[in-house]
């Protein structure tokens, strides 16, 4: 911190003084943060940054227990940072975890240091040490067809058992499975998102820390081309349903001929009954 940065810290110190403003303690300053932290009120990220942040409190209480987390010196947290690479040295600690941590206390000393509230906090700024992150690939974790099928076996038994969200848990697991893509995604997918392309198709989703990304289904349901148009079939009918705008699919959409199309709608539609509602998950029950 530079001489000007540290004089306009120390003047909004005294106009919050004059205001009649006190320093957040340890609890509600973690508070206050865990309040904040997820731009999407997600209860998971909140989950995570308190299990992050849990691990650096419980480290301060037993070197520094006399401190606050706001009088942490960029020398001390260089401690407990040379601590957890030590960890990741000796196998105890994976470097995506060691990531993970830095940057969950790094947020949180960033949102205590800003300006609009540092007067409060106490924090005039992030002593975690830049370019601390380690190199750590990126290791997708694939569900094999067997255990998704064991998944949707039991939720099917839970149907039969007469469980009311037994439908809905199938559709979110096949669904998520097909497009390879969050729950949370799944729930905000629109109508306009969905693009049909010859040979395939694109669907717009909304990411996680609403960053956009776009799924091709060409490649990845090439091999069960049945699967994918039924997908878009109910999809397609649940949108009559409510009203919205119906997608028009080409003739070689999803590498099916429009007389294989047709086929495969009069076998969905000729396989439910009266009592069956068009729904997503009559559709992918019956994808196979």
């Amino acid at each position: 911190m530079d001489k000007a940065e540290a004089l306009a810290y120390v003047s909004r110190l005294f106009d919050a003084a004059q205001a009649g403003a006190v320093l957040w303690g340890d609890k509600l300053l973690l508070k206050r943060f865990l309040e904040q932290c997820s731009r999407t009120g997600s209860q998971e990220t909140k989950d995570g940054y308190r299990r992050e942040l849990r691990h650096f409190t419980r480290w301060r209480d037993q070197n520094h227990p006399h401190l606050h987390l706001r009088e942490l010196d960029p020398a001390l947290v260089q401690d407990w940072v040379s601590l957890l690479r030590e960890q990741v040295e000796a196998s105890e600690l994976m470097p995506r975890s060691f990531n993970r941590r830095i940057s969950a206390v790094s947020a949180l000393y960033r949102w205590a240091s800003e300006p609009t509230r540092s007067a409060v906090t106490g924090v005039p700024r992030n002593p975690i040490p830049r370019r601390t992150g380690m190199s750590a690939p990126k290791l997708a974790k694939p569900l094999a067809e067997s255990d998704l099928t064991s998944v949707l076996g039991v939720i099917s038994a839970a149907k039969v058992k007469g469980s009311a969200i037994a439908a809905r848990d199938y559709v979110m697991v096949r669904g998520s499975y097909l497009l390879g893509c969050r729950v949370s995604e799944l729930c905000g997918l629109r109508w306009e998102d969905i693009e049909p392309l010859d040979e395939g198709g694109n669907v717009r989703l909304l990411g996680k820390g609403s960053k956009p990304r776009t799924i091709c289904l060409t490649n990845p349901l090439r091999h069960k081309p049945q699967s994918c148009w039924r997908f878009f079939l109910a999809s397609r009918v649940q949108a009559l349903m409510l009203g919205l705008a119906p997608m028009i699919l080409s003739s070689a959409s999803f590498g099916l001929t429009r007389n294989r199309q047709r086929q495969e709608t009069h076998s969905w539609i000729g396989s439910c009954d009266n009592h069956t509602p068009i729904s997503l998950y009559s559709l992918i029950t019956k994808a196979g």
